[in-house]
C-alpha cells in the first residue's frame, strides 16, 4: 500500500494532464462555459413549483438543502465531478501501473483516462446535469475500494 501512495505522490508527465484537460474541454466544454443554458434545470423547477421530492429527486433536495451552490456558482457540481474523476483516474492508473510492474505506462494511462472521459453515458449525464456530484463520489469511492481490495 505504501508503494501506491508513493506512486500517487509522484509527479506525472505533462501529457497525462494535457490529455485529461483537452478531453474535458472537447466533451464538456459547452456545458462548462454555458452555465445558464440547461436542458431541464430551470424548466423542471418552474413546472413542478419546487416539488422535487415528489418527482423522485430526493437526493437533489438533500444536496441543495446543505450545499445550494448552483444558484451562486453555476457549473460548480460539474467542475467538482470532473476534478473527482481526474483524481480517481490518477489513483487507478497508478494502481494499474503497480500491478502490471510498470508496463502500464503514461501513454496507457492517458488513453485510459481519455476513453473514460469521452464515454457516451458520462457525456449524456453531464449534458443533462444529473447526479454530477454523485457520479464523481461513486467513481472515486469505487476506485478506492478497488485499490484496497487488490
Amino acid at each position: 500500500m505504501t508503494e501506491l501512495f508513493t506512486l500517487i505522490k509522484n509527479k506525472r508527465k505533462g501529457y497525462f494532464w494535457a490529455a485529461n484537460i483537452l478531453t474535458i474541454l472537447i466533451c464538456y466544454g459547452f456545458s462548462l462555459f454555458n452555465c445558464a443554458i440547461g436542458v431541464d434545470d430551470e424548466n423542471i423547477v418552474r413546472s413542478l413549483e419546487w416539488r422535487l421530492f415528489e418527482t423522485g429527486r430526493f437526493g437533489l433536495n438533500v444536496i441543495n438543502l446543505f450545499f445550494n451552490l448552483e444558484t451562486f456558482l453555476p457549473g460548480f457540481y460539474m467542475i467538482l465531478c470532473l476534478l473527482l474523476m481526474v483524481l480517481a483516474n490518477h489513483i487507478v492508473t497508478c494502481k494499474l501501473k503497480l500491478i502490471s510492474e510498470n508496463s502500464f505506462n503514461e501513454v496507457s494511462s492517458s488513453l485510459f483516462s481519455v476513453v473514460l472521459f469521452s464515454f457516451p453515458n458520462f457525456a449524456y449525464k453531464f449534458i443533462f446535469e444529473q447526479n454530477l456530484l454523485q457520479i464523481g463520489l461513486v467513481y472515486l469511492s469505487s476506485v478506492i475500494v478497488f485499490c484496497i481490495s487488490i
